[in-house]
């Protein structure tokens, strides 16, 4: 079949023909316009009727979007407390910021004190004219490897001395109590960098004396000889008192009720226990070692030596690992079986069972005038560490219980209270 032209036909022929062909025109045109359209509005975003006045459109995709603020995506923004996130202040996630004390925060100040271990002891290392410091000094157990702690300071950080046998570390091992020498009688507290606090606040009890300074076995406070002293520094009465560790009044614990009794030297030895050096001026009176209940005041004698000695000088003591052997120094003359000759005599340090007074045996120092002025007990059973005053010089030596040999440590002339 053909098609009829244009130019062919009568005139009402072309003109219908005419009209035909300008519709098919149009409709093509419109047709083109169209799809013209479509394909502009496939390059929109899809808008789900919310992208005026409603906020930005949001596309439908659940695939691990991180915007979708979806909390199994690991997506940092939303808060999810199990996907690390360090703005959380989640305290198991490690954050610095939440001072969480399980977390090592440098910021909640739960650093501890250091501490000197269990295998060394202290000393004193005395400052002596032109010395410019006096020191605590740690030492091994068996005198080996001296080394500085902290100087030896006043609360205003003066440099002072201690009086032989008046110091001790607490159980914690990162606190010392020392009585200073000059000055109005006190006990000042310091750690191993040096921080020193004055024990005895102003106000309350004047002292001619203080000695002995020994913390109860939880730190919390600390004991110690108080007293009236003579003109050359004896005591003349005495008492055992208690101040807190971290400064307070003195408040008095055991009184001596005796007329010119003295408590020369005490050692904590247990919760409420503590094991007293006692002399009495008085003729058979009772004078030597006792045990001394604090909470009730009450003492018990352990083992009296003026029943038995013929002229003695006792120093410092405390109990042995056994809790039972006291080890003390001293110098004497002793009738230990009452037949009115010397069993034991010199001086030294005394190892003493109280229940076998007859099996003591006493470690005779080099010289007669020679003075065990204090000593420490070491992790060795069988080694003491002795201050030993001779010659107007103060220095530290081994003993070995075991054989009775003597080994210098320390020749400087200076060195005191081993604790």
């Amino acid at each position: 079949m053909s098609l009829p032209l244009i130019g062919s036909g009568t005139k009402t022929e072309r003109r219908l023909l005419q009209r035909a062909f300008g519709r098919a025109l149009l409709m093509v045109a419109l047709a083109a316009l169209g799809a013209s359209a479509c394909a502009e509005e496939e390059d929109k975003p899809f808008d789900l009727g919310v992208g005026e006045g409603g906020g930005p459109p949001i596309p439908p995709n659940p695939n691990n979007d991180p915007g979708n603020n979806d909390p199994g995506n690991n997506d940092p923004g939303n808060n999810d407390p199990g996907n690390n996130d360090p703005g959380n202040n989640d305290p198991g996630n490690n954050d610095p910021g939440n001072n969480d004390p399980g977390n090592n925060d440098p910021g909640n100040n739960d650093t501890p004190l250091p501490t000197l271990p269990a295998s060394e002891l202290i000393f004193i290392e005395e400052s002596i004219g032109n010395d410019a410091l006096a020191g605590f000094m740690a030492l091994d157990a068996v005198g080996n490897m001296p080394r500085l702690l902290t100087p030896v300071t006043n609360a205003q950080g003066t440099f002072v001395n201690v009086e032989s046998g008046n110091a001790d570390l607490n159980d914690t091992r990162n606190q010392i109590a020392y009585v200073p020498r000059g000055g109005a009688p006190n006990i000042l507290i310091t750690d191993l960098e040096g921080a020193t606090v004055q024990a005895i606040v102003e106000g309350g009890i004047d002292f001619s004396q203080i000695r002995s300074p020994q913390f109860r076995t939880d730190g919390s406070a600390v004991l110690f000889v108080g007293g009236e002293a003579n003109g050359i520094g004896d005591l003349t009465a005495s008492g055992v008192f208690e101040v807190p560790s971290e400064g307070g009044n003195a408040v008095p614990m055991v009184m001596e009720k005796a007329s010119c009794a003295v408590i020369r030297d005490l050692r904590v030895i247990g919760a409420d226990k503590l094991l007293a050096v006692r002399d009495v001026c008085e003729q058979f009176s009772d004078s030597g070692f006792f045990e001394f209940t604090i909470s009730t005041g009450a003492a018990t004698p352990i083992m009296v030596l003026s029943r038995s000695a013929l002229d003695f000088t006792l120093g410092q003591a405390t109990l042995a690992a056994d809790g039972q052997t006291i080890i003390a120094s001293g110098s004497g003359s002793f009738d230990l079986d009452f037949d009115e000759a010397a069993d034991l005599n010199g001086n030294g340090i005394f190892i003493i069972d109280p229940e076998n007074p007859l099996t003591t045996t006493i470690h005779r120092l080099a010289s007669p005038n020679d003075v065990a002025a204090s000593f420490a007990l070491t992790q060795l059973p069988d080694t003491v560490i002795i201050e030993v005053f001779a010659g107007g010089t103060n220095n530290l030596v081994r003993l070995n219980t075991t054989t009775g040999q003597f080994t210098p440590i320390t020749t400087n002339g200076k060195s005191r209270s081993p604790f």
